[in-house]
C-alpha cells in the first residue's frame, strides 16, 4: 500500500473531524490501487486543499467535538507560523478568548507575528490591542501608528485615544489626535466624530469649541448615535440653557431615550436660568415611556411622582413602589431626591431600614428619635458608624449609607 504524507494525513483527519461537526464534505485523502490489478503504475496520491481558516475558527469557538477540536486547533496552530490569515485568526482567539481557547496575551503575540511581518493592518491592531491590554502602553502606541498609517480607522481611533490625554509614558498630544481623529472620521467611522468633538470642547483653546459644537450638530443631522444628547449636554455646560433644552427635545424626538431621562431631571430640578416643571417633566416621561424597560420606568415615575410633592395620604403607595426597585434605582433616587422633598427621602430610608430589620414603626416621612435609632443601629451593623455619626441627613451619612444600605437589598 502507498504510505500516505504527513501532510495529507493531517489535512484529511481534519477533514473528517470537521465533516462530523460542521458538515464540511469528507475529501478522499489518497486513492490506493493494488499494483496486482493494473499493469499502470498507481496515481499519484490526491493533494486535499487545505481547511478554511474560518471553518477552523468556528470548529474552536463552537464545536463540543473533542477530536474536531484537537485537529483543529493543530491544523490552525501549524498554518499560523507560514499563513497570514491563519496567524491573525489564532492570535485573536487567545486575544478574545473562545469555548476551547483560553485568553493568553503572551500566545496571541506570539501566534500575531507572522501576519504582523507581512504588513496586515489588522494583526498588527491587534497586536496592539494585546500590548494595550498588558499595560505595555509605549508598545501599544507603536503598533496602533503602524496600522494607523496602514490605513486601518480602528487603529487610528485607538492611537488618537491615547494621544487626546496621555497615558503613563505617552504626553498627551491634542493636535495629534485630532489628525488621527479625522483619519477614522475619513475612513468612515462616524461614531468618532463625539470623540472628536469632545476633545475641541474640553481643550484648553476656547476658540475650538465652536468647532465641537458644529461637529455635534452635523453629527445629529447625519443620525449619528448619542450626537443629539451630547450636543445639548455640551450646550449645558457651556450656560446656554434654552439652547440645551431644545437640543434634548429634538434628540428626544428623534427616539433618544437617553436623552428624555436627562430632560426629565432638568425639568424636575431646574437651573438657576430654568424653573421647575414638573409638568412638562411628565410630558417629556409620558413621550418615552413606551421605549423604557419596567424597571427604568418605575424609577422615572416614581421621580416625577415625587417631584410634585405628594400629600402624606399617598405615602403607602409611595413606598409600595420603591420596594420594586432594584437596589441601585433606590439608592440613586434617595440622591436625587434629597434637595426636592426632605420628607419624602426619610420615607424611603425607613422602609429600607424596616426591610433591613432595624425600623419597627410605620414609615412616615419624620425623622422621629426611632428612625434616628434605626439608622445608627444599620450604620453600626454595617461598619459605617464613623460616617453617620453626623446625622442620617449629614452629606457623609448620607452617602455611606445609600451604598451600604442597599448593597444587596
Amino acid at each position: 500500500m502507498m504510505m500516505r504524507s504527513a501532510h495529507t494525513s493531517v489535512w484529511g483527519v481534519v477533514a473528517i473531524a470537521l465533516t462530523l461537526t460542521i458538515g464540511l464534505a469528507p475529501v478522499r485523502s489518497e486513492t490506493v490501487v493494488s499494483q496486482s490489478a493494473t499493469d499502470e503504475a498507481p496515481p499519484a496520491a490526491a493533494e486535499v486543499a487545505p481547511v478554511p481558516v474560518e471553518r477552523l475558527r468556528r470548529v474552536l469557538q463552537r464545536s463540543d467535538d473533542a477530536d474536531a477540536v484537537e485537529a483543529a486547533m493543530a491544523e490552525l496552530t501549524a498554518r499560523s507560523t507560514t499563513e497570514s490569515e491563519a496567524s491573525y485568526v489564532l492570535g485573536s482567539l487567545y486575544y478574545h478568548g473562545a469555548l476551547h481557547v483560553p485568553r493568553d496575551n503572551e500566545k496571541a503575540a506570539a501566534a500575531l507575528q507572522v501576519a504582523v511581518d507581512a504588513g496586515d493592518p489588522l494583526a498588527i491592531t491587534r497586536l496592539g490591542d494585546v500590548r494595550r491590554r498588558s499595560g505595555e502602553h509605549v508598545a501599544a502606541l507603536e503598533q496602533y501608528r503602524a496600522a494607523a498609517d496602514l490605513g486601518n480607522a480602528t487603529a487610528a481611533v485607538q492611537l488618537a485615544d491615547y494621544l487626546s490625554e496621555g497615558v503613563g509614558e505617552i504626553q498627551a498630544d491634542p493636535d495629534g489626535a485630532v489628525r488621527y481623529y479625522e483619519r477614522a472620521i475619513e475612513a468612515g467611522n462616524e461614531g468618532v466624530v463625539l470623540k472628536l468633538a469632545n476633545l475641541y470642547l474640553n481643550g484648553a483653546r476656547a476658540e475650538d469649541r465652536p468647532k465641537g459644537i458644529d461637529l455635534l450638530q452635523r453629527a445629529f443631522n447625519n443620525e449619528v448615535e448619542g450626537a443629539g444628547l451630547a450636543l445639548a449636554r455640551a450646550y449645558l455646560a457651556g450656560g446656554e440653557t434654552r439652547l440645551a433644552v431644545a437640543a434634548f427635545h429634538a434628540a428626544v424626538d428623534a427616539g433618544d431615550v437617553n436623552a428624555g431621562r436627562s430632560l426629565i431631571r432638568l425639568y424636575v430640578e431646574g437651573r438657576s436660568d430654568l424653573r421647575r416643571d414638573v409638568s412638562q417633566a411628565r410630558a417629556v416621561l409620558d413621550q418615552i415611556a413606551s421605549q423604557l424597560d419596567e424597571n427604568v420606568l418605575a424609577f422615572e415615575t416614581l421621580f416625577v411622582e415625587v417631584a410634585s410633592r405628594p400629600p402624606s395620604s399617598s405615602y403607602q403607595q409611595l413606598t409600595d413602589r420603591f420596594k420594586i426597585l432594584s437596589s441601585n434605582g433606590k439608592s440613586l433616587l434617595l440622591s436625587r431626591i434629597f434637595s426636592l422633598d426632605r420628607n419624602a427621602y426619610v420615607l424611603f430610608m425607613q422602609s429600607q431600614l424596616a426591610d433591613l430589620g432595624y425600623f419597627q414603626g410605620t414609615p412616615n416621612g419624620l425623622l422621629t428619635a426611632s428612625t434616628i435609632s434605626a439608622f445608627n443601629a444599620a450604620c453600626t451593623a454595617l461598619n459605617i458608624s464613623q460616617e453617620c455619626r453626623t446625622g442620617p441627613l449629614s452629606y457623609n451619612a448620607r452617602r455611606a449609607s445609600q451604598r451600604a444600605f442597599f448593597q444587596n437589598s
